[in-house]
């Protein structure tokens, strides 16, 4: 074990019908990987971002591009 802690856990996707999205604060620069189910529009959140590598890493880590993410206000 590191003296500074546990190596960071990236979630699994669940299983269903959705979109990934990553929902931006326009206040706060805050981002969030979110699924947003095709049928509802409901947004489940799944991960905090706090940089574009984290982003990268969450995408390696799921087998995803970042480009299939989509961006939502």
């Amino acid at each position: 074990m590191s003296i500074f802690g546990k190596k960071k856990q990236y979630p699994g996707l669940p299983e269903g019908d959705y979109d990934l999205v990553l929902r931006c604060s326009i206040c706060n620069g805050e981002q969030v990987v979110c699924t947003k189910d095709k049928a509802t529009g409901e947004l489940q959140e799944l991960y905090m971002v706090t940089d574009q590598d984290d982003l990268e890493r969450f995408c390696e880590a799921n087998g995803i591009q970042a480009e299939m993410i989509k961006k939502v206000y």
